[in-house]
């Protein structure tokens, strides 16, 4: 009897054994799982949050090159304005001395006798700056048309044939403002 109660204990053991083993398997795999579900998770968030950290990182770092570009932008844009309003102001002394020449007083016979031919001098009217208007005699004798002041600042002259609905502007203001046009749209700046 004490044998079949050794082999019963020892049994009782034995089993106890393999029920606590087979626990603690099933505890070791349980608490993998959840370690292994925990640390996927955790990767996932991580990752989540990588992601979101670049995606901030980029937008701000595109902003602040957007807006480097823009002020670089402005700047070149300052930088060709000012070369243009300094072009346009070279142009416009070498006008304004041209027109303190001989060369200048028939320049202006030229451009009467032109507007003459073109609208008609009988019925024309020429107008000059008041600095002009000491050569309005010889011109209204070249042309045939009356010679008034006005319209004209910087030199050369207009005339309107009012009979026929003609204007035809040979003023040194016009060509100069076509010029500044012309330069600003050639620098990139619209005036």
């Amino acid at each position: 009897m004490a044998d079949k109660l050794e082999n019963f204990i020892a049994t009782i053991y034995s089993d106890a054994e393999s029920e606590g083993s087979a626990l603690e398997r099933e505890l070791a795999a349980k608490r993998d799982a959840f370690l292994s579900a925990a640390e996927d998770e955790l990767i996932g968030e991580v990752a989540t949050y990588i992601r979101a950290a670049s995606a901030r990182i980029r937008t701000e770092a595109g902003r602040r090159v957007s807006q480097k570009m823009f002020e670089q932008k402005h700047e070149l844009y300052r930088t060709r304005r000012a070369i243009c309003d300094e072009a346009v102001a070279v142009a416009r002394k070498r006008v304004e001395q041209y027109t303190e020449t001989e060369e200048y007083a028939a320049a202006l016979e030229r451009l009467a006798q032109y507007a003459s031919k073109k609208l008609g001098g009988e019925s024309m009217t020429i107008y000059l700056r008041p600095q002009d208007m000491k050569f309005g005699d010889k011109l209204a004798e070249l042309s045939g048309a009356k010679v008034v002041e006005g319209e004209v600042e910087l030199g050369g002259l207009v005339a309107v044939n009012l009979r026929r609905h003609l204007r035809l502007d040979l003023s040194y203001d016009s060509t100069l403002a076509k010029a500044a046009e012309d330069f600003g749209e050639m620098a990139a700046v619209k005036a």
